[in-house]
């Protein structure tokens, strides 16, 4: 199991999906980590977050109730600071980058804000790793469906991200930097370089816009993504005898040039 025994840092953790993400971290599903630690900058959240947990009461929810008793971690920061994020990040072995300003029309009103987070606070995970030559793993850039042939400032932000995060698989170190997506619609099935794509997900009719089933998505990306790549559901393809196959989208290699 991937996760076992692993320090797993969750950047946005008090976030619609950041929280969702948590959960099921707690299950254990790919692997019961050592630690989960929540970063984000919000302490009312994440106080909000630590009592949810504490007043689970529900059978189905006990062994939730206890790892939460046992794994989890609140650290105030923000992915904008460089300081705070690279004491999170020393005690990490996998990232997960969920900390995002994507609310469409707010990074439309207020661009750099969208700039800050976005852009700036996937450059902050990467030089921290890379500067201060942490052993981390694995870092899952979490990105959307917006991010392909972007119309919005949401969108362009996330693609930049993508790019960041594929590109800093050139640099030395043993760390690797891979992306995924999820999203709130049918859109169009191409690749980053906007080529029609044939190779899906077999899990996903569409993309979809529920925290849940993005996060069984975002669990693929420690598992089978490789250094430079990114990952993201689609519609599901039959073949000739109407069994659906299993496959991923992948784009992005190791040298950065999309789509080949």
């Amino acid at each position: 199991m991937i996760l076992k025994d692993k320090s797993v840092l969750v950047t946005g953790g008090t976030g619609s999906l950041g929280k969702v993400l948590v959960k099921r971290l707690l299950t254990g599903e790919i692997g019961l980590p050592r630690q989960i630690i929540v970063f984000s900058r919000d302490e009312a959240k994440q106080h909000s977050m630590r009592l949810a947990f504490k007043h689970l009461r529900a059978p189905t929810d006990e062994v939730i109730y206890d790892n939460f008793e046992q794994l989890l971690q609140f650290r105030i920061g923000d992915v904008r600071d460089l300081h705070s994020l690279t004491t999170a990040l020393r005690d990490a072995d996998v990232v997960f980058n969920a900390a995002a300003l994507k609310q469409v029309p707010s990074c439309e009103y207020f661009p750099f804000e969208a700039v800050q987070t976005n852009i700036n606070g996937a450059e902050n995970i990467v030089r921290a790793i890379l500067a201060h030559k942490l052993p981390i793993d694995t870092v899952v850039g979490i990105s959307t469906d917006k991010a392909c042939k972007p119309v919005n400032v949401m969108g362009m932000t996330k693609a930049v991200q993508e790019r960041i995060f594929v590109r800093a698989n050139l640099d030395p170190g043993d760390t690797r930097f891979i992306c995924v997506r999820y999203g709130n619609s049918s859109v169009p099935r191409t690749d980053t370089s906007g080529r029609p794509s044939h190779h899906h997900h077999h899990r996903y009719d569409s993309v979809s816009s529920q925290p849940r089933a993005g996060c069984r998505y975002d669990f693929c990306g420690p598992s089978r993504g490789a250094s430079g790549r990114d990952l993201y559901p689609a519609r599901a393809v039959g073949d000739s005898q109407g069994h659906r196959r299993r496959t991923y989208r992948k784009s992005a290699n190791r040298n950065c040039s999309h789509g080949h």
